[in-house]
């Protein structure tokens, strides 16, 4: 019986080893491409419109562990280090260009207005320039 247990014990032992963990993790402003499970290290994240950084909560596993928190523009790295392990996950990060892509088009559609604006001006120029040669002109053959 001894023996059982010992094989039992030795058997569950990397488990427990393993314990650098993620226990839960949440995006507050955005979604994860699947549910969380902390033995899968990659998620993409689909940020809600407008956010430009990744809002989140996470639990570890063992509440001795730390965690070192990495942001880049386009991922966030969670490194999770226990007193022999370390375990890391990477969430790559998409945006919604939607609010992007309204605000380029509001831009095009400021410049419209102003350029048929210059458009009379320029017009106007050149309607006065031409109206002074010709006076210059008639004014000039008729002395």
């Amino acid at each position: 019986m001894k023996k059982a247990i010992l094989f039992c014990l030795l058997i569950g032992f990397p488990t427990f080893a393993h314990a650098s963990l993620i226990q839960e993790f949440e995006v507050l402003n955005g979604e994860l491409s699947r549910e969380f499970d902390s033995n899968n290290n990659y998620y993409s994240v689909d940020l809600n419109e407008g956010e430009d950084t990744m809002e989140y909560t996470y639990k570890l596993a063992n509440e001795q562990d730390t965690i070192e928190e990495n942001k880049e523009k386009d991922k966030v790295i969670l490194t999770v280090s226990s007193d022999t392990e370390k375990e890391k996950y990477v969430f790559y990060i998409n945006r919604k260009e939607v609010k992007k892509v309204m605000k380029e088009i509001k831009e095009e559609e400021e410049e419209q207005r102003i350029i048929p604006h210059l458009k009379y001006y320029v017009g106007g120029g050149c309607l006065l320039s031409i109206l002074l040669l010709f006076k210059i002109i008639v004014i000039g053959f008729k002395k």
